[in-house]
């Protein structure tokens, strides 16, 4: 858990008319791949809460732009890094996976679970 401190340097001023720091939109990315079901309104509304702000209703709107926008950064930035290392070729995982790792074994008989003295429900 971070302290109180550390959420307040996150900027909040995006919201509010003035730039913002990338890192509030990788916490959210981060917090809404933990719970899919994390909305953009509880978010905004708890950082207006934390930054003792009243909750202006068009602040939901400028955070998913400005969240549309951190992430179309990542995919130029992560599409720029793959091209760089040539990891844009069709056939580029197939020449550098691991052999061992895609190896299919043949199934073997699953052992049937037993109850014996030994065991433990």
């Amino acid at each position: 858990m971070l302290p109180l401190e550390s959420y307040r340097t996150v900027s909040f001023h995006a919201l509010h008319g003035s730039p913002s720091r990338l890192c509030l939109y990788e916490l959210y990315r981060l917090a809404h791949l933990r719970c899919p079901s994390l909305a953009i309104q509880p978010w905004v509304k708890t950082l207006s809460d934390l930054h003792g702000k009243s909750f202006l209703p068009y602040s939901i709107h400028r955070f998913s732009k400005c969240f549309d926008v951190y992430l179309d950064i990542l995919r130029a930035v992560d599409h720029c890094v793959n091209k760089a290392l040539e990891r844009d070729a069709p056939d580029w995982h197939l020449k550098n996976c691991c052999p061992a790792c895609t190896l299919m074994l043949p199934r073997l008989a699953t052992p049937r679970p037993r109850v014996d003295s030994t065991s433990q429900l």
